[in-house]
C-alpha cells in the first residue's frame, strides 16, 4: 500500500511538472504553439490567457490532490511508537550501602529497633518487587516473603521471614567475611530482590502499573529508614 502511494505521489510529480512546463513553454516560446494544439483551444476559448490560466488551473489541481494525498498518506502511516519499559530495580540508598559496609556499632544492634527497621524495608521492598515481577496481590506477596517463600536463596529468605533463624553455612561465611548475619542477610536480600526485578524485566513480565507507593532512596517513602 504505501510502495503504491509513493507511485501516485511521483506520477503527480511529474504531470504537475508537466502541465506547468507546458504552460510556461507556450508563453515563453511561440513557435511551440504551432507544434502543439494550441490555436484550436485559444479558438475554442477566445484567448490566449484562458489557455494558459486552464493550464495553471490543472496545474494547481494536480498540486492540491498531491497535497490532499500527502497527508493521508502521513495519517495512515502514522503508527503508535513502541511501548517503552521501563526496567524497575528497587533503589535502597547510600543509607543501606553504609549498613551493608560498615554495619551497626554494638549498641544500635543489640540495643536499638534498628536491625528490624532494616528487614522491615526490605520485606516492603520484596513486597512491592513481587507484586510487580508475579502480579501478585499485595498479601500474597507479604505472605511469600513473611514465609521465606519469595526466593529459593536461604539467606535471603531467612533475613526477611517472620520467624527466620540464620543459616549455618551463611554464618560461617558472614564470619569469614569479617561480617555480621545483619550485614551478610541484608546483602542477601537485596541482592535477590534486585534479580527478581531485572528477571522479570527481562523477561517480560514485570506488570507496568505501579503497586502502590513507589519505592525511593533511602530517607523517601519505601526507601531505608
Amino acid at each position: 500500500m504505501a510502495s503504491l502511494r509513493r507511485a501516485l505521489w511521483y506520477l503527480f510529480v511529474v504531470l504537475g511538472v508537466l502541465v506547468f512546463g507546458g504552460a510556461m513553454a507556450v508563453v515563453l516560446v511561440p513557435g511551440l504553439g504551432e507544434a502543439l494544439p494550441v490555436d484550436a483551444a485559444i479558438t475554442a476559448l477566445g484567448s490566449d490567457y484562458l489557455v494558459v490560466a486552464g493550464l495553471a488551473v490543472v496545474a494547481l489541481g494536480v498540486l492540491v490532490v498531491m497535497l490532499v494525498a500527502r497527508a493521508a498518506s502521513s495519517v495512515d502511516e502514522a503508527a503508535p511508537p513502541e511501548p517503552e519499559y521501563v526496567e524497575y530495580v528497587p533503589v535502597l540508598g547510600a543509607e543501606f550501602d553504609d549498613l551493608v559496609d560498615d554495619g551497626l556499632g554494638v549498641r544500635e544492634t543489640y540495643f536499638s529497633d534498628r536491625p528490624e527497621e532494616v528487614r522491615e524495608d526490605l520485606r516492603e521492598q520484596a513486597t512491592r518487587t513481587l507484586m510487580r515481577a508475579r502480579g501478585v496481590a499485595r498479601e500474597d506477596a507479604r505472605a511469600l516473603v513473611e514465609s521465606g517463600r519469595w526466593t529459593d536463596d536461604e539467606a535471603a529468605s531467612q533475613f526477611l521471614a517472620t520467624n527466620g533463624a540464620a543459616p549455618r553455612s551463611a554464618r560461617i561465611r558472614a564470619a569469614l567475611r569479617g561480617e555480621s548475619w545483619l550485614q551478610y542477610g541484608a546483602r542477601a536480600a537485596a541482592d535477590e530482590i534486585v534479580a527478581v526485578a531485572r528477571e522479570a524485566a527481562s523477561n517480560g513480565t514485570a506488570s507496568t502499573s505501579d503497586p502502590g507507593e513507589t519505592p525511593g532512596p533511602t530517607g523517601t517513602p519505601g526507601g531505608a529508614q
